[in-house]
């Protein structure tokens, strides 16, 4: 029996009227194709089709994740700077995470305003609720992070799970590695892009089971590679040549990446050496069989969907951890089940145009959430049932009064629209959205997206060191083996490029001293967005194979628009055939 039954008529009449065929994004301005399979979701999911295309939906979901920044805020109480993920120019409170997890914010709600559309009421909360600053989902041992799963004595690390890690975005089970962006399994590491199970390498991108080797694209179980495109089980190739052993490391002892000069010089021949001998497939995807999208492995029946494993039907699903089942607009989750419209919902089930959700089930409208049920509507709630703003209700009164809403905010055209983008506390600027997908000038305007500036948190954290002027990369030497730890350690260096300081810490220093690698020049954010400009984008756009001109879809790629796309069959016979 229908726990809502106002609701479900209005919806259906809704879903009934409505048919497939050509409609114009009212962000975006584009056109997309309303399909029957979409449609048949809404009525899965009992949600009624919106004026969005599903690209703009998940540029829209995938702004309230956390992008490549942590800041420094301020508490929420006492005003002392404390390190989040929250931009301190939102209006979003933080606090530090264990003391958020000790306080109870049922006590903090509001009655709904019939008069008033609904969201924005939801708004009012989050902007009232203090959050906690770093959302670390497991407590870190001895490390910095935010949004993390497991992290020991690491720094800077931005969802991921691993130990001694430094500057780490989005990778799992990483262990002493640098600058690591959508990697699992990787060990004495530094500067790898979408790797699998690579040890002591430098530099790669879309490689896997690799060892001592760097400047790799697609190669596959090779070791003692040093620029090496589409390899497949070799050791000693030097810029795609076959060498002996010895010669091999005859000309490696010739090359020393420890001088920053010498690295970046290999850096930017590597993008020329890659455009001219790299092949790529239409699509790196993996036994995943009727699938579309890209990095999928071991999927089935996902459809447009991007870096995810053992998922199962599901739609426009953005990166998980652990299998899943019907992600449908998700961006971000662990081990999802039937999740709806959300952004950074682990271990969730049966939730809907939610964000930031933790073990939690049967949610609409929620943010910030842990082990609640049957709630709609509430903000940093933990341990509740059946509460609606924070408010707490019987199951009858709670049913009554949801129903009601959600066929107002129907009646609205409100039900079924994520949260504001102006109400991201990540900044939609400062989010994957941002530098993942791109957004144009136009369509901020149209997402009403704040303009968030950078050097806030610099301010809070320039009075937290007493004016100490910072110190200028041209100082720095340009061979590891000149450096002296103690002036450039924990010193604070600015970034000209950026307008931004930055620091070393103790344990990347040891790293780059026992890799051999220089000390960096920019700020971590930056290299970050170097490493992310490698990888395919999360949506496919209509080309041809090079070789045989069949049509496929394949991922854009911003680093390299022209690069050279083979179609899966002619992709597999040129690995043969080489």
């Amino acid at each position: 029996m229908s726990k809502t039954p106002n609701f479900d008529l209005k919806v259906k009449k809704i879903l009934d009227e409505t048919h497939p065929g050509e409609r114009e994004c009212a962000i975006s301005k584009k056109t997309w194709n309303l399909t029957q399979e979409e449609l048949d979701i809404y009525r899965e999911f009992n949600v009624p089709p919106i004026d969005l295309s599903p690209l703009t939906r998940m540029k829209i979901v995938t702004s309230w994740v956390i992008g490549k920044e942590i800041w420094w805020n301020r508490h929420a109480e006492t005003g002392e700077p404390v390190l989040s993920y929250i931009h301190p120019d939102c209006l979003v409170k933080v606090l530090p995470d264990k003391e958020w997890h000790t306080r109870d914010f049922s006590d903090e709600n509001a009655d709904w305003d019939p008069s008033r559309p609904f969201i924005p009421q939801v708004v009012d909360l989050l902007r009232k609720i203090p959050m906690p600053a770093l959302r670390q989902f497991i407590p870190p041992k001895n490390s910095v992070g935010a949004v993390t799963l497991g992290i020991e004595d690491s720094y800077m690390v931005l969802a991921g799970s691993g130990k001694l890690g430094n500057y780490i975005y989005i990778s799992m089970e990483f262990d002493n590695c640098c600058d690591i962006v959508y990697c699992r399994h990787v060990s004495n590491s530094h500067m790898l892009l979408r790797s699998v199970r690579m040890h002591d390498c430098t530099y790669a991108f879309e490689s896997q089971d690799c060892l001592k080797s760097a400047f790799l694209f697609d190669c596959r179980n090779c070791e003692d590679c040093f620029f090496a495109t589409n390899q497949r089980n070799k050791k000693y190739i030097f810029f795609n040549e076959q060498l002996t052993k010895e010669e091999y490391e005859r000309r490696m002892r010739e090359i020393n990446l420890g001088k920053y000069s010498v690295l970046e010089e290999y850096k930017k021949k590597f993008v020329d050496f890659v455009l001219e001998n790299g092949i790529w497939p239409e699509n790196f995807n993996t036994a995943s069989d009727e699938c579309s999208g890209e990095y999928l492995m071991d999927c089935v029946r996902s459809k447009e969907s991007y870096w995810i494993s053992k998922c199962t039907d599901c739609y426009y699903f953005w990166w998980n951890k652990g299998a899943g089942e019907r992600a449908v607009f998700v961006s971000g989750a662990t081990e999802p089940n039937r999740l709806f419209y959300c952004a950074g919902s682990p271990y969730s089930s049966n939730v809907k145009f939610s964000a930031i959700i933790d073990r939690s089930s049967d949610i609409e409208y929620c943010y910030g959430c842990t082990n609640v049920e049957f709630c709609f509507g509430c903000v940093g709630l933990k341990n509740k049932k059946y509460c609606i703003l924070n408010k707490q209700y019987t199951e009858e009164e709670y049913w009554k009064k949801v129903d009601e809403i959600k066929s107002k905010m129907l009646d609205g055209g409100e039900y079924g629209q994520f949260f504001p983008v102006e109400a991201s506390p990540v900044g939609y600027v400062f989010s994957q959205s941002m530098f993942l997908v791109g957004t144009s000038e136009e369509e901020l305007e149209a997402l009403k997206a704040p303009r968030l500036d950078p050097k806030s948190s610099d301010k809070i954290s320039q009075q937290r060191s007493s004016g100490i002027v910072p110190l200028h990369i041209s100082e720095i030497p340009d061979d590891i083996a000149d450096v002296d730890p103690s002036k450039f350690v924990n010193k604070p260096i600015l970034d000209e490029n950026l307008g931004r300081n930055f620091s070393i810490i103790q344990t990347e220093y040891n790293q780059y001293k026992e890799r051999g690698l220089p000390l960096p020049r920019r700020h971590f954010t930056s290299r970050i967005d170097e490493l992310i400009g490698f990888a395919n984008k999360p949506y496919l756009v209509d080309t041809a194979c090079r070789k045989c001109n069949k049509s496929i879809r394949a991922a854009d790629n911003a680093k390299f628009p022209n690069r050279t796309v083979y179609c899966q069959a002619c992709y597999y016979a040129y690995l043969e055939q080489h």
